[in-house]
């Protein structure tokens, strides 16, 4: 039954095992001080922090993450209740909303990003060490198409039109 994905089982039930880890909400979890953020939470403040020079549009942040508008906007609006995030709009646009990290927010994402690095992201590099820069970009660019195709998969569903139904007087 899975001879169609040939060699590349391993990796398809490594991918498998991967979204499955990291799509668990669970509870919050520790980032800084007094800051509990789920992963979803910190998913999006990670973003915005490392992009907050590029004045993205709420829209497109949420877009970049694959997470629905609906969603995201409550990641924000727990985001911004907690001292974290800052809404912005550009002189003239009163439409598009633009979020900034506060100085709170940089440092928790300096000293989580520490943790991380030692505990999960080291022994994954150390692991993609032997790759060439080449092989490196070719296998991130194989993920990013892997992802798409599921997004494009998982697209609105096709409303079949329905019958009409007439009603009696």
């Amino acid at each position: 039954m899975t001879e169609w994905m040939g060699r590349y089982r391993p990796l398809v039930a490594a991918l498998v095992h991967h979204v499955n880890c990291v799509s668990k909400q669970g509870p919050p979890q520790f980032i800084y001080e007094d800051i509990y953020l789920t992963p979803n939470e910190w998913q999006v403040l990670e973003y915005i922090v490392e992009h907050r020079e590029d004045d993205q549009h709420m829209i497109n942040m949420s877009e970049a993450l694959a997470i629905p508008q609906s969603s995201f906007s409550k990641l924000i609006e727990k985001l911004c209740k907690d001292g974290l995030i800052e809404r912005y709009r550009l002189a003239g646009n009163k439409k598009n909303i633009i979020l900034k990290p506060t100085p709170l927010a940089v440092t928790a994402y300096e000293f989580h990003t520490a943790e991380l690095y030692q505990k999960m992201f080291q022994p994954f590099f150390d692991q993609l060490e032997c790759f060439t820069d080449e092989e490196l970009e070719r296998f991130t660019h194989a993920i990013n198409v892997f992802s798409n195709n599921a997004i494009q998969l998982r697209g609105p569903a096709e409303k079949k039109k329905q019958p009409l139904i007439k009603l009696d007087r």
